[in-house]
Protein backbone atom coordinates (compact mmCIF):
# COMPACT_ATOMS: atom_id res chain seq x y z
CA UNK A 1 0.00 0.00 0.00
CA UNK A 2 2.82 2.43 0.84
CA UNK A 3 4.50 1.73 -2.52
CA UNK A 4 1.33 2.71 -4.37
CA UNK A 5 1.10 5.97 -2.42
CA UNK A 6 4.77 6.64 -3.12
CA UNK A 7 4.28 5.94 -6.85
CA UNK A 8 1.32 8.33 -6.99
CA UNK A 9 3.28 11.01 -5.14
CA UNK A 10 6.24 10.64 -7.55
CA UNK A 11 3.91 10.80 -10.57
CA UNK A 12 2.21 13.94 -9.26
CA UNK A 13 5.56 15.56 -8.45
CA UNK A 14 6.90 14.71 -11.91
CA UNK A 15 3.78 16.17 -13.50
CA UNK A 16 4.47 19.53 -11.82
CA UNK A 17 7.99 19.86 -13.21
CA UNK A 18 8.92 22.75 -15.44
CA UNK A 19 9.84 22.38 -19.09
CA UNK A 20 12.94 24.09 -20.41
CA UNK A 21 12.56 26.97 -22.84
CA UNK A 22 13.94 25.88 -26.20
CA UNK A 23 13.41 29.11 -28.15
CA UNK A 24 14.08 32.78 -27.52
CA UNK A 25 11.33 34.72 -25.77
CA UNK A 26 9.69 37.88 -27.11
CA UNK A 27 9.24 40.35 -24.26
CA UNK A 28 7.01 43.39 -24.73
CA UNK A 29 6.46 46.07 -22.14
CA UNK A 30 3.86 48.80 -22.48
CA UNK A 31 4.26 51.47 -19.80
CA UNK A 32 1.39 53.89 -19.30
CA UNK A 33 0.54 56.69 -16.92
CA UNK A 34 -2.92 55.94 -15.58
CA UNK A 35 -4.94 58.72 -14.00
CA UNK A 36 -8.46 59.59 -13.00
CA UNK A 37 -9.70 62.57 -14.96
CA UNK A 38 -12.81 64.34 -13.65
CA UNK A 39 -14.95 65.28 -16.63
CA UNK A 40 -17.90 66.76 -14.77
CA UNK A 41 -20.31 63.94 -15.62
CA UNK A 42 -20.31 60.54 -13.87
CA UNK A 43 -21.21 58.82 -17.14
CA UNK A 44 -18.27 60.44 -18.96
CA UNK A 45 -15.97 59.70 -16.00
CA UNK A 46 -16.52 55.95 -16.55
CA UNK A 47 -15.37 56.06 -20.20
CA UNK A 48 -11.76 54.88 -20.64
CA UNK A 49 -9.65 57.15 -22.79
CA UNK A 50 -6.59 55.32 -24.11
CA UNK A 51 -3.98 57.20 -26.11
CA UNK A 52 -3.90 56.40 -29.83
CA UNK A 53 -1.61 53.47 -30.58
CA UNK A 54 -2.29 51.77 -27.24
CA UNK A 55 -5.67 50.26 -28.11
CA UNK A 56 -4.32 46.70 -27.68
CA UNK A 57 -3.94 47.24 -23.91
CA UNK A 58 -7.65 47.97 -23.39
CA UNK A 59 -8.48 44.54 -22.01
CA UNK A 60 -5.46 44.67 -19.66
CA UNK A 61 -6.56 47.97 -18.08
CA UNK A 62 -10.34 47.70 -18.40
CA UNK A 63 -10.90 46.79 -14.74
CA UNK A 64 -8.72 49.58 -13.34
CA UNK A 65 -10.43 52.54 -11.67
CA UNK A 66 -8.53 54.97 -13.90
CA UNK A 67 -10.09 56.49 -17.01
CA UNK A 68 -7.11 58.12 -18.76
CA UNK A 69 -4.10 56.18 -20.07
CA UNK A 70 -1.10 57.94 -21.63
CA UNK A 71 1.91 56.24 -23.17
CA UNK A 72 5.15 56.41 -21.20
CA UNK A 73 7.13 53.88 -23.26
CA UNK A 74 6.75 50.74 -25.37
CA UNK A 75 9.71 48.36 -25.64
CA UNK A 76 10.06 45.06 -27.52
CA UNK A 77 13.08 42.85 -26.81
CA UNK A 78 14.11 39.25 -27.31
CA UNK A 79 15.62 37.24 -24.47
CA UNK A 80 17.31 33.88 -24.51
CA UNK A 81 16.30 31.47 -21.74
CA UNK A 82 17.79 32.62 -18.41
CA UNK A 83 19.03 35.87 -20.04
CA UNK A 84 18.00 39.11 -18.38
CA UNK A 85 16.74 41.88 -20.67
CA UNK A 86 16.58 45.54 -19.74
CA UNK A 87 13.45 47.50 -20.66
CA UNK A 88 13.72 51.23 -19.93
CA UNK A 89 10.46 52.65 -18.62
CA UNK A 90 11.32 56.33 -18.15
CA UNK A 91 14.15 58.40 -16.65
CA UNK A 92 13.43 57.03 -13.17
CA UNK A 93 12.40 53.36 -13.61
CA UNK A 94 13.78 50.36 -15.52
CA UNK A 95 12.25 46.90 -15.83
CA UNK A 96 14.49 43.81 -15.97
CA UNK A 97 12.93 40.52 -17.10
CA UNK A 98 14.45 37.03 -17.08
CA UNK A 99 12.52 34.11 -18.65
CA UNK A 100 13.33 30.82 -16.92
CA UNK A 101 11.12 27.93 -18.03
CA UNK A 102 7.57 26.86 -18.92
CA UNK A 103 5.09 25.26 -16.60
CA UNK A 104 2.70 22.40 -17.46
CA UNK A 105 0.18 24.89 -18.87
CA UNK A 106 2.80 26.40 -21.24
CA UNK A 107 3.01 29.62 -19.24
CA UNK A 108 6.45 31.18 -19.25
CA UNK A 109 7.97 31.51 -15.79
CA UNK A 110 9.75 34.81 -15.37
CA UNK A 111 11.45 36.93 -12.79
CA UNK A 112 10.89 40.66 -13.14
CA UNK A 113 12.55 43.50 -11.25
CA UNK A 114 11.70 47.18 -11.31
CA UNK A 115 14.73 49.29 -10.44
CA UNK A 116 14.42 52.94 -9.45
CA UNK A 117 17.08 55.62 -9.85
CA UNK A 118 17.57 57.53 -6.62
CA UNK A 119 19.94 60.32 -5.65
CA UNK A 120 22.22 59.66 -2.69
CA UNK A 121 24.72 61.99 -1.08
CA UNK A 122 28.12 61.52 -2.71
CA UNK A 123 30.80 60.04 -0.40
CA UNK A 124 32.94 63.15 -0.78
CA UNK A 125 29.93 65.30 0.18
CA UNK A 126 30.24 67.09 -3.17
CA UNK A 127 26.67 66.84 -4.37
CA UNK A 128 24.76 63.66 -5.07
CA UNK A 129 25.28 60.48 -7.04
CA UNK A 130 22.70 58.37 -8.82
CA UNK A 131 22.13 54.80 -7.59
CA UNK A 132 19.70 52.05 -8.53
CA UNK A 133 17.54 50.53 -5.84
CA UNK A 134 15.18 47.62 -6.13
CA UNK A 135 11.60 48.89 -6.12
CA UNK A 136 9.91 45.54 -6.84
CA UNK A 137 10.78 41.91 -7.56
CA UNK A 138 8.23 39.35 -8.69
CA UNK A 139 8.19 35.82 -10.00
CA UNK A 140 5.25 34.85 -12.13
CA UNK A 141 4.03 32.44 -14.79
CA UNK A 142 2.68 34.42 -17.74
CA UNK A 143 0.35 32.96 -20.38
CA UNK A 144 0.98 34.07 -23.95
CA UNK A 145 -2.56 35.44 -24.29
CA UNK A 146 -2.78 37.09 -20.84
CA UNK A 147 -0.31 39.87 -20.13
CA UNK A 148 0.98 40.53 -16.63
CA UNK A 149 0.02 43.89 -15.16
CA UNK A 150 2.30 45.62 -12.66
CA UNK A 151 1.39 48.91 -11.00
CA UNK A 152 1.63 51.08 -7.93
CA UNK A 153 4.46 53.48 -8.75
CA UNK A 154 3.50 57.15 -8.46
CA UNK A 155 4.10 59.51 -11.35
CA UNK A 156 3.45 63.26 -11.63
CA UNK A 157 -0.16 62.96 -12.73
CA UNK A 158 -1.07 59.38 -11.91
CA UNK A 159 0.24 55.87 -11.47
CA UNK A 160 2.69 53.93 -13.59
CA UNK A 161 1.12 50.76 -14.98
CA UNK A 162 3.22 48.20 -16.83
CA UNK A 163 1.66 45.63 -19.16
CA UNK A 164 4.13 42.83 -19.78
CA UNK A 165 3.68 40.18 -22.49
CA UNK A 166 6.01 37.23 -23.00
CA UNK A 167 5.86 34.62 -25.75
CA UNK A 168 8.20 31.95 -26.92
CA UNK A 169 9.26 33.02 -30.42
CA UNK A 170 7.81 30.84 -33.14
CA UNK A 171 4.74 29.97 -31.06
CA UNK A 172 1.30 30.31 -32.61
CA UNK A 173 0.50 33.47 -30.62
CA UNK A 174 3.87 35.07 -31.33
CA UNK A 175 3.88 38.04 -33.67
Amino acid sequence: MNLVALAILVAVAAGDSDQPLTKPVAVKMVAVEASLEKRGDPEKDRVKQIERGLEDIKSAVDDLRYNLFKKVNVVDKTAKPHQEVELPIDKKFTLFVTPHSKDQENRIKIEARVMEKVLKPAPDEQGEKEELRKALTIRSAVAADKPLRIGGFKLKEGELVLILSVREKGSVLSR
